[in-house]
C-alpha cells in the first residue's frame, strides 16, 4: 500500500513482516522489542538475531525509561518535516540496555545533557502510531 505523507511517497507494507508485532504492539500502547531465545540478546525489532543469527525471536515489553546517550538538534529536513524544524533527535539508552533513536519533545536542547533521564511516550504522528522521548 503506497500513500502520501505531505506530498512524499511512502510505503506501509508489513503484513507478512517479522517486525509487524512491533507496530501492532505500539498501536496497543506497548513499546516492545525482540529478544533472542538462543543467546538472550535484545535488539531493535528485526527478523534475525544480529549476534547468533537465530531466526526466531521473542517479543518483550520494555519499560520505556532510560537516559540520553547522544543528542543533536536537526535544522534541515525534507519538506514533509519542515514545519517541525528545528527538532531534537535523541539516542536513548533504555534501562534494559537497548539503544533507541527518537525525537525529543517537551524539552529545550540546551537543558538536555548526556545521562538526563527520559521516557518513551507513544503517540500518533502523521496519523500513524509512533513514539517520542520526553523528560522523565
Amino acid at each position: 500500500m503506497n500513500e502520501h505523507l505531505a506530498g512524499l511517497p511512502y510505503s506501509l507494507v508489513y503484513p507478512e513482516s517479522k517486525v509487524k508485532p512491533f507496530w501492532d504492539n505500539l498501536a496497543q500502547n506497548k513499546f516492545t522489542t525482540t529478544k533472542c531465545p538462543k543467546c538472550g540478546l535484545l535488539w531493535p525489532p528485526k527478523a534475525n538475531c544480529p549476534n547468533c543469527g537465530e531466526e526466531t525471536s521473542e517479543w518483550i515489553e520494555l519499560k520505556g525509561t532510560g537516559e540520553i546517550y547522544a543528542k543533536t538538534q536537526v535544522g534541515a529536513s525534507p519538506p514533509a518535516f519542515k514545519a517541525m524544524l528545528p527538532f531534537i533527535l535523541v539516542v536513548g539508552k533504555l534501562d534494559e540496555g537497548i539503544l533507541v533513536a527518537a525525537r525529543m519533545e517537551k524539552a529545550n536542547f540546551e537543558d538536555l545533557k548526556i545521562g538526563t533521564p527520559i521516557k518513551i511516550e507513544i503517540k500518533k504522528s502523521f496519523g500513524l502510531d509512533s513514539y517520542i522521548f520526553v523528560p522523565a
